[in-house]
């Protein structure tokens, strides 16, 4: 009896053993081995880049006194995940609702080419002047000059987009080969969707490169977005610096105004450090004094 009590001690003390060399080894390969890639490898999955914004510069009066200052706000910006496309949708929606229900604005630069007017789709105010100046054209001429406006500025080179009208437009923008929003949504909650989708689409939507969809976001969403972060995949809010014009009636055509980028801007400013989504002057001593006004992000 004594024996065999003998027999299985061994055999228990050779298998603990054998599991804690292997478990020495590991450890010892872990820490020694490969610990300095391992390190890499975690600091990497817990740290990001992130830009940090700066003020921008104030603009003052012959006296000193400011007339164009910068505020602190929140903006929220948007980074692609696995995220399905019905499910991405269905969220878009969310969260415009969302911003709407708490009064606060999001970019909609999409209502430059088609919007919604009462229930009726139509040009936006950049497409709807394009060949109504010019005498001689049918409508269809006209039509046809928008289309390839729209085509010119979005980049859409697919044979099959032949819209004609802006029904058709938000058709095409609506189906499988652009958005893909499902036909379970009215028409203004898939441009709800659509207004999002394109600023995603237009700005380079990836999981490196961020997308701003609102600026100037109340507290009441910040809290919302960040509490049930869970049910805003991609969506972060970010500490961001608004312009604060003091008196705004003391010659505004003079100081000037603040608006996103367009294309053409980005093309000459990318180099000098500007996103696309990046606000830049348009106008007055916002548009002169753009490089000195600009502070660099850190």
């Amino acid at each position: 009896m004594n024996k065999r009590i003998r027999d299985r001690f061994i055999i228990i003390s050779i298998i603990f053993s054998i599991f804690g060399t292997l478990a020495v080894s590991q450890l010892v390969n872990l820490q020694l081995v490969s610990g300095a890639e391992n390190y890499d490898k975690s600091q990497s999955r817990l740290l990001s880049d992130r830009r940090i914004p700066a003020p921008r510069g104030n603009i003052l009066d012959r006296y000193g006194v400011p007339l164009a200052t910068s505020r602190q706000g929140f903006i929220v910006q948007i980074v692609k995940t696995n995220t399905k496309t019905a499910d991405l949708n269905s969220m878009l929606l969310k969260l415009v609702n969302l911003l709407e229900k708490n009064g606060d604005e999001y970019i909609n630069g999409i209502n430059r080419y088609i919007s919604i007017e009462d229930g009726i789709i139509v040009y936006g105010t950049t497409i709807a002047k394009i060949g109504e100046s010019e005498e001689g054209l049918t409508q269809e001429e006209k039509n046809a000059k928008k289309i390839d406006k729209i085509k010119q500025d979005i980049g859409i080179t697919y044979k099959d987009f032949n819209a004609n009208t802006p029904e058709e437009v938000f058709k095409y923008f609506r189906s499988s080969r652009m958005f893909n929003i499902e036909s379970s949504y009215s028409d203004a909650d898939a441009f709800k969707i659509m207004c999002i989708r394109f600023e995603l689409f237009i700005k380079g939507f990836t999981a490196v490169n961020p997308v701003t969809i609102a600026t100037n976001v109340s507290d009441k969403s910040v809290a919302v977005i960040e509490e049930m972060h869970d049910g805003y995949p991609g969506v972060a809010t970010e500490l961001m610096y608004a312009r604060k014009y003091n008196n705004a009636t003391v010659a505004p055509h003079v100081i000037g105004y603040m608006r996103t980028m367009d294309a053409d801007s980005y093309k000459s400013l990318k180099d000098k450090g500007y996103r696309m989504d990046d606000v830049i002057g348009r106008a007055g001593v916002e548009y002169a004094a753009e490089v000195i006004l600009k502070v660099k992000m850190v």
